[in-house]
């Protein structure tokens, strides 16, 4: 009760998805492909910690960035001359395990602003690669680039979300509102779950590369047809 946390969720990922349709096709895509995989389920990574992988991976990693970071777009005055980035504050308190915590719910929404800083950290490009692409890189960087001491995070740079040790997850995940949770927590190095994780990010690239992408959007599209008319016909 009174827990807006998932309803802040809900709202960064709609906006995320506004921003470019391409995040919207990975996520669906990608909670597809961990259900046909048996990659679900309390000892593999919840659908949102997977869609926050996304986003971290269209953020950080690949260039021109695909996604800005809604939560640290610098706020300037009118002069836009402020040498420390100043960000958005909006303070909230939640109880964990008992503990009073504070945490910052805070997004950018305004899509001038949003337009401005993607053209400033890009230099003025645009990335305009297909999803195709952008899902083959997605996860060969997981499967083989991904550095275990880099935390998955969506509103802290780089630096910022290092490890300040090994806490022994596959996929170490910050919640970007619940800084008390780790979405990633129940997929441990080298466990069994990890390895057939990583082994069918592996294969996936394969697939993807021999024409499975365009197999699985044309089942899936004649599917959604085949529900869309059976509901026409009854309603």
């Amino acid at each position: 009760i009174n827990n807006k946390i998932p309803i802040y969720h809900s709202i960064l990922l709609r906006l995320y998805a506004l921003y470019d349709q391409r995040f919207h096709i990975m996520g669906i895509y990608i909670k597809y492909w961990a259900r046909i995989n048996g990659l679900y389920g309390s000892n593999f990574l919840p659908s949102y910690a997977l869609l926050f992988m996304i986003i971290h991976f269209l953020q950080k990693v690949v260039e021109p960035k695909v996604l800005p970071n809604l939560q640290k777009i610098p706020i300037f005055d009118n002069e836009k001359n402020i040498t420390e980035p100043k960000y958005g504050e909006k303070p909230y308190e939640y109880s964990h395990e008992y503990k009073i915590v504070t945490t910052n719910l805070y997004y950018e929404y305004d899509a001038k602003r949003i337009k401005e800083y993607m053209s400033a950290i890009n230099n003025n490009k645009i990335n305009k690669e297909t999803v195709t692409n952008l899902l083959v890189k997605f996860f060969e960087y997981y499967a083989y680039c991904y550095d275990s001491n880099q935390k998955i995070s969506i509103n802290k740079d780089l630096i910022e979300s290092l490890k300040k040790g090994d806490d022994n997850i596959s996929f170490s995940i910050e919640d970007p509102f619940d800084i008390m949770t780790n979405p990633g927590k129940n997929l441990e190095k080298d466990s069994e779950n990890s390895k057939k994780f990583i082994k069918a990010m592996k294969r996936e690239v394969n697939l993807i590369l021999g024409g499975e992408y365009v197999k699985r959007f044309e089942y899936e599209k004649e599917r959604i047809a085949r529900i869309s008319k059976k509901w026409k016909v009854n309603k």
